[in-house]
């Protein structure tokens, strides 16, 4: 019905224009406005006209209208790439925040991957994997954590998680807004060691994750806990320990005694010529410890079964706010801290272990042996490296205004902050090869004219910069003794806050 009704409303349009056009031409004539023949010619140049008029308008309305369409599909493909780059970090987030990675994590990070590729550039795909590959290996790789125990790290380092997460934004802003898009440098330094000096100086506050994980920290729990009480003394409410019979044990134990595993014993031997004690599982006592009171202090690495779980421990001094030595740990390894402390589950292929049953897994499993060995080893260093620098920080005369803290164990910062020259620091640490203390000078913000300034202030001459933009002030032989070396550290300091 409407289709009949709209052709006769076609049909009268023809009509009335035809009548309009023939009105047109009569009145013309009648009124003599043009001739016959004059009326034929403005007849056709009004025709041809109208047609030319046609065209042109119709030109303009197609390119019109693909402007608009192609505008609308660019808003929405604009709308759909801005949501997938933001779905991919969150997920990048959700796959590294637990320090590993899944069969389902990496499925999951693969697909989203995949979507960011369906809109993405190669070339920018390819920045975006790089970036990833470093904030998986900063997180989530094994490696990660003994390069950190072993490695000098310049204070001013940018924390490097953030770095690479710059890294895939940059990416995704060429992508976006286009190939000329770059941070500047300068503000991109400044807000990286901003973050790196509020993590470093941040206040060592237990983190509660949730109530499954919660540790509810008392210093008598830490005492029995710390010093070899079994953990069953201190809480009867822990899951029931694998019954074992009491022959079996006897055996378990007497295996473990003459255990023949000589990367085990050679590392027993190692630590025992360091001064570290080491206590193997058994059936009494449901732990792997390594400890050494030599320098009248609670330094331990202890496994052991707690709250439903097994879990490594390193302890400092959990008498003293000792944040500088657990910070890093839970940086690069996860897992809680508080004061000198820090724990963490041992890994998922443990984590369905039942409690008491530590020693016949350390007896049956090579792979526990070596991750024993490994861990222990990358914690002790951890402990002898920092007690080291703390030695020497605790000698130090420290200016009013300087803050002073140990950046990854081995390195103590001084931080100091003028107008003029911006935030300066020192780092202060061992290079092991020449027996040498190292103090440098460098400008958080990396902006050397500010350091050039400075070191013209406090008489330095004939510098040259490192590749962190540092420059060194003094090498000092081991041998000097601390006394002598804490109080080249303190000279430098008051020079520079001066």
């Amino acid at each position: 019905m409407e289709g009949e009704q709209s052709r006769l409303s076609e049909r009268k349009i023809i009509v009335i224009t035809a009548i309009l056009i023939v009105m047109a031409c009569f009145f013309a004539i009648y009124l003599r406005l043009f001739t016959q023949k004059e009326l034929w010619y403005e007849m056709f140049a009004a025709v041809l006209g109208v047609v030319i008029t046609a065209i042109i308008t119709m030109i303009l309305l197609r390119g019109q209208s693909n402007n608009d369409v192609e505008r609308e599909r660019a808003s929405k493909v604009f709308e759909e790439k801005l949501r997938i780059y933001q779905e991919y970090l969150q997920t990048l987030y959700e796959v590294i925040q637990d320090g590993g990675l899944s069969d389902q994590e990496k499925l999951k990070l693969e697909f989203q991957t995949s979507y960011v590729a369906m809109h993405c550039s190669p070339k920018y795909i390819a920045d975006v994997s790089v970036a990833v590959k470093n904030i998986i290996e900063i997180n989530c790789s094994e490696d990660s954590e003994s390069n950190s125990s072993n490695a000098i790290q310049d204070s001013g380092t940018p924390e490097p998680t953030l770095e690479n997460l710059f890294r895939i934004v940059e990416a995704f802003r060429r992508d976006l807004y286009g190939s000329s898009f770059s941070f500047n440098s300068d503000y991109k330094n400044n807000t990286l060691s901003n973050f790196s000096n509020a993590y470093r100086n941040a206040k060592d506050v237990y983190e509660k994750a949730d109530d499954k994980e919660h540790l509810t920290v008392d210093l008598n729990i830490l005492s029995g806990s710390l010093f070899g009480k079994p953990y069953s003394d201190i809480d009867k409410n822990c899951e029931t320990k694998a019954e074992i019979h009491k022959e079996d044990q006897i055996k378990i134990d007497n295996q473990i005694k003459n255990i023949s595993d000589p990367d085990w014993l050679n590392a027993v031997q190692q630590w025992q010529n360091l001064g570290w004690k080491v206590s193997e599982p058994s059936s009494e006592e449901d732990s792997i410890k390594l400890w050494n009171d030599s320098e009248n202090q609670p330094w331990e690495i202890k496994i052991y079964y707690w709250e439903g779980n097994y879990i490594i421990q390193a302890v400092y001094d959990w008498r003293k706010e000792s944040a500088d030595f657990a910070k890093p740990l839970k940086w690069d390894r996860g897992g809680r801290r508080f004061k000198g402390c820090w724990w963490a589950n041992l890994p998922d292929m443990y984590a369905n272990m039942s409690e008491g049953s530590l020693a016949e897994k350390f007896l049956n499993d090579k792979e526990l042996r070596n991750y024993v060995i490994k861990n222990f080893n990358e914690l002790r260093i951890a402990i002898e490296s920092y007690h080291k620098s703390e030695i020497i920080k605790n000698k130090i005369k420290c200016p009013e205004g300087t803050t002073l803290s140990i950046w990854y164990w081995k390195v103590i910062a001084a931080d100091y902050y003028r107008e003029d020259e911006g935030s300066l620091y020192l780092d202060i640490y061992e290079n092991e090869n020449e027996k040498t203390i190292y103090i440098t000078l460098g400008n958080r913000e990396k902006n050397k004219e500010m350091l050039d300034k400075t070191l013209e202030r406090i008489g330095v001459k004939n510098y040259e910069y490192n590749e962190n933009q540092t420059v060194v002030l003094e090498k000092i032989p081991l041998s000097n003794g601390v006394d002598s070396i804490a109080e080249s550290i303190s000279g430098w300091l008051e020079k520079t806050a001066k």
